[in-house]
């Protein structure tokens, strides 16, 4: 059960991207119509590969979207500030090399697998970065500002589960050995 902040951040924003991008994507291909052709190890493939994307750029998101909370909450409560950026920095230490890690284990990924040409494929993954991009925009989230919900961000970043929550999503999703020391 997911109960974490971040990793419920993480699902939601690629669910609703990922929607907006199919729907948006009436000019191109959508999902639908490259999947529907493919034989089920094709099939199996792509699932892979559009699920390690979103993956990775979900989590990159929900970082971006941290770093604007912190930010905020540095500007408005300049007490809280300095607490924050710390366990921030911390957070975002933890986790860019396991998603560096993820990056080149999908471009490595992305190469092998032949669903599509690689270039076919990339040009499908951009164009739903771009629609995602496009719905982020039109969300335009305001950072948290007020006293309280920066107090309450600050427990959240410090929570180590939570990091390790999100390195073990990393890791199974791209098979990574469990047994190694999370990077």
């Amino acid at each position: 059960m997911i109960k974490s902040f971040f990793l419920c951040l993480i699902l939601i924003s690629f669910s609703s991207a990922f929607s907006y991008a199919e729907e948006k994507s009436t000019g191109r291909l959508k999902t639908e119509e490259i999947f529907q052709p493919l034989d089920d190890e094709k099939r199996d493939k792509f699932s892979r590969v559009l699920a390690a994307h979103s993956l990775i750029n979900s989590i990159t998101y929900t970082k971006n979207t941290v770093e604007k909370a912190v930010k905020s909450c540095s500007e408005h409560h300049p007490d809280l500030g300095e607490d924050i950026q710390k366990s921030f920095r911390v957070f975002q230490e933890s986790l860019d090399p396991i998603l560096k890690k993820a990056k080149k284990a999908f471009s490595r990924t992305l190469s092998l697998e032949e669903v599509l040409p690689l270039q076919n494929m990339k040009d499908y993954l951009s164009l739903l970065d771009q629609e995602a991009l496009e719905y982020h925009k039109k969300i335009n989230p305001i950072p948290i500002s007020s006293e309280k919900e920066c107090q309450n961000l600050l427990p959240k970043l410090q929570d180590e589960q939570k990091i390790v929550s999100l390195k073990d999503m990393v890791n199974k999703s791209f098979g990574f050995d469990l047994k190694q020391k999370n990077p």
